[in-house]
């Protein structure tokens, strides 16, 4: 369950990373009103994280803390989402609040399912537990 997590998770990542970057401006709009530079920049931070995800996805046993940094980054992620649309800053168009909303559900569905994996090991993809390294 962990290492479809870890994917799942990049493949979104690459997903919106390719979005944020190739369509900045038309991105922008969507949402409302964040600075074009910072869309890319998220995009090009989405990128760089879905190749760390698959590195991590692709290990055999991966390290807790590794599996942690990312469970706390979707939360980050799903925290800054919520807070930026209710308070209106960025996410300030209607289509754009529920488009976002729902990437921090799944993006959430991610963090619990890569959280529950660190808990409790026995959980993860292959059955085996993490490295303490």
């Amino acid at each position: 369950m962990l290492k479809a997590a870890l994917l799942a998770n990049a493949l979104s990542c690459v997903i919106f990373g390719m979005i944020f970057v190739f369509t900045g401006p038309a991105t922008a709009m969507f949402l409302g009103d964040p600075p074009v530079w910072l869309v890319r920049v998220l995009g090009m931070g989405l990128f760089l994280n879905s190749v760390h995800l698959v590195f991590v996805a692709r290990q055999a046993e991966p390290k807790k803390a590794v599996v942690m940094y990312f469970v706390m980054g979707d939360a980050l992620w799903v925290i800054a989402t919520v807070t930026l649309s209710l308070c209106g800053i960025f996410i300030t168009t209607t289509a754009g609040s529920w488009v976002t909303m729902a990437v921090a559900i799944f993006v959430a569905a991610c963090g619990i399912i890569q959280l529950r994996s660190a808990l409790l090991p026995q959980a993860s993809a292959n059955g085996t537990a993490f490295s303490a390294r």
